[in-house]
């Protein structure tokens, strides 16, 4: 059974699939959001739903992407790790694009003010129900740069210090922290807090806290 077409819904240029009952519910999660849309590794709309005209979705998904790209190339020659989201403020839109899969991204475009937790949330459920439309297990990087819930400790000379995280449904404890240091930029979500540290089985990764949405993610070696 496929979502209703809403009034504001532009007219489609394309037959709808599958996919197009996830982007319908996820353009209906807030009045602010304005085009969704899965786009294939080369930029090609896999499918859409949007209040603006068909071509403008599809550019923006195309373009998004190739943010995507120029920002994880960047990222790599820092040696940051992998990038699974970019979010864009602007004045008049905001724009986000998530990797669902190793080649399939999601891409968002609202309108100033609109993206929150809700539409956040609600881009998990369209990434997790693409996948399973599609057969495509879920990526190796949600396992390694998702988002994480973690627990803190007071620290000296700090505002705070992780002390503990689940991952994989399992506790972790943190030993100690290495080093501390703040990123700044739109990546995953404004500036990050960063940590590194060892776990109580002697790994060291890296534990990112984004100030803006107040989330955590961590990247391993």
């Amino acid at each position: 059974m496929s979502e209703p077409r809403s009034k504001s819904e532009a007219p489609r240029d394309q037959s709808e699939n599958p996919f197009t009952r996830i982007l319908r519910r996820l353009r209906g999660v807030r009045p602010g959001v304005l085009a969704v849309c899965f786009v294939d590794q080369e930029g090609e709309a896999v499918d859409y739903c949007s209040s603006v005209s068909p071509y403008d979705a599809k550019v923006a998904g195309a373009s998004m992407l190739s943010f995507l790209r120029n920002t994880s190339r960047a990222m790599a020659r820092l040696a940051s790790g992998e990038v699974s989201e970019v979010v864009v403020w602007g004045d008049h839109r905001e724009l986000c694009i998530r990797r669902v899969a190793s080649e399939y991204s999601l891409v968002v475009v609202l309108r100033a003010g609109a993206f929150d937790d809700v539409v956040r949330d609600e881009m998990d459920a369209a990434a997790r129900a693409f996948r399973d439309e599609a057969q495509i297990p879920p990526p190796e990087w949600e396992g390694g740069a998702g988002s994480l819930q973690v627990t803190l400790r007071k620290a000296t000379g700090w505002a705070y210090a992780p002390a503990s995280f689940f991952r994989n449904g399992r506790h972790v404890a943190v030993s100690c922290v290495l080093g501390r240091w703040e990123e700044a930029g739109g990546v995953v979500g404004g500036a990050l807090e960063c940590f590194r540290v060892r776990t109580e089985d002697g790994a060291e990764m890296t534990l990112a806290h984004s100030l803006l949405l107040d989330r955590w993610w961590h990247w391993s070696d």
